[in-house]
């Protein structure tokens, strides 16, 4: 769908129009749907997020915000590039095997695609993949992933079909052509075994079959992140344009006469533009001289009311920074590169919080090349690092594992970023003085030295 139609879809929604769906609100946790004879019934939050629906609600609320919305862009970007850089590393020791990984990734499209996988499920809180003859990767749009009445299986919960006894054993996926709307669902499904598909969940937790966005918990956030920095600059623009006031007395008749010249003036603007009037402020050119009566009281924001605003902003966009698991200062955060810094250092919170994601993406890979048909017994994959590090202690513990045949020649130079085939190339060339021997001495090779 366009993001046109995923807006409308938003806000023509009837049962999505509820603030507790947006905004927890007071005592609005529950919601009365209805009578029975045990009285209401009521339905949680939790169980309409779990619901074809709504979840399909909640990745468009996802995307119109990424699309939309400065800071939620910011923050899924930064999150992609600090937990992928350029793309994580496919190294196997094999040769023969590593020619065909290579071509796989080329086949696949997969730097781009791996990028786009993990903005996709940070935004909507899932992706599904599917493999077509054994090595091809497609994406499978959720919106088309969803149960109906038509296949009928007892233990599928939106298009997630698991084992009759173990709902944790997923067997197959149900996918439709058309996408899942409200009381008209698709009968044309068919289901896709679990071998040839994978499910990349988010959020996901207490049995729930789908994941969610991790701009969900924020949404409020983000939407008043945006209102309060509109506010702040639309009151400093009028601040701006006013060179000063001149009062003098004035009746009634040339008060109200100044108000409607005010109000015209609005008027004309609007027609011009072909836009509403603007309600709250007014408009004047820049360097406007404006008669008011003495009667009546102006009165400006004054710098210490702006910087309390700003103090409301900083938390809001802290609390954003801490729900991405992103140092505060990404957003520019009264912006401090020794707080910064530390907060990327080895043993902090975010980069334990981003190597555990890493770690994850990494094991669906593993499990995305085998669904190819390849065995990964012998393959790695190398994120890059995360946080910072002091580049002589890191050269130490490199030579340590080097030395000690702990890791490879190979495996170091992904870890340093190096290309490895490029730099025994490179190496070969160079005189063997630079490469720290005396001349004459014969070339080491291997991929580990011996003490």
């Amino acid at each position: 769908m366009q993001l046109k139609e995923q807006i409308e879809w938003l806000q023509n929604t009837p049962i999505f129009n509820n603030s507790w769906l947006l905004n927890g609100g007071e005592n609005e946790i529950y919601q009365a749907q209805g009578s029975g004879a045990g009285g209401s019934y009521y339905y949680t939050l939790y169980h309409w997020l779990n619901n074809s629906a709504v979840n399909k609600w909640q990745r468009y609320l996802g995307r119109v915000l990424y699309l939309d919305n400065g800071i939620a862009q910011t923050a899924v970007n930064k999150l992609t590039i600090m937990a992928l850089g350029s793309g994580m590393k496919i190294c196997c020791a094999n040769e023969s095997k590593q020619a065909k990984l290579d071509e796989w990734v080329k086949r696949n499209h997969w730097k781009k695609k791996e990028a786009e996988a993990f903005k996709r499920r940070t935004i909507d809180g899932e992706i599904f993949f599917r493999v077509f003859n054994d090595e091809d990767i497609r994406f499978v749009d959720p919106d088309l992933v969803y149960c109906s009445a038509a296949l009928g299986k007892p233990f599928a919960w939106q298009g997630v079909i698991s084992d009759a006894n173990d709902q944790e054993e997923i067997t197959g996926f149900e996918i439709h052509e058309k996408n899942y709307v409200l009381n008209t669902q698709d009968q044309t499904g068919k289901i896709v075994p679990v071998e040839e598909m994978q499910h990349r969940k988010l959020n996901s937790h207490f049995g729930a079959r789908r994941g969610f966005s991790l701009l969900l918990p924020i949404a409020t956030d983000l939407f008043n992140v945006d209102k309060l920095t509109n506010n702040l600059m639309a009151t400093s623009n009028v601040l701006a344009k006013i060179a000063f006031w001149r009062k003098h007395k004035a009746n009634k008749a040339s008060v109200q006469q100044f108000r409607a010249d005010i109000t015209n003036q609005q008027a004309i603007a609007s027609a011009l533009s072909q836009r509403p009037p603007l309600q709250n402020i007014e408009e004047y050119p820049p360097g406007s001289i404006s008669d008011i009566s003495d009667e009546t009281d102006i009165q400006f924001p004054d710098a210490q009311a702006l910087s309390e605003y700003n103090v409301i902003l900083e938390a809001t966009l802290r609390k954003i920074s801490s729900q991405f698991n992103l140092p505060a200062g990404i957003f520019n955060v009264t912006h401090d590169d020794g707080a910064y810094n530390a907060q990327m250092v080895t043993n902090s919170f975010v980069v334990r919080s981003i190597e555990a994601m890493q770690e994850e993406w990494v094991q669906f890979n593993l499990e995305l090349l085998e669904m190819c048909g390849f065995d990964t017994s012998d393959i790695q994959i190398v994120a890059p690092k995360v946080a910072q590090v002091d580049k002589k202690v890191e050269a130490e513990v490199g030579l340590f594992l080097l030395q000690n045949e702990i890791a490879s020649r190979e495996t170091l130079a992904e870890v340093f970023g190096l290309d490895y085939e490029a730099e025994k190339e490179l190496i070969a060339k160079e005189p063997e003085v630079t490469q720290g021997k005396e001349p004459g001495a014969p070339k080491s090779g291997g991929d580990s030295v011996s003490v």
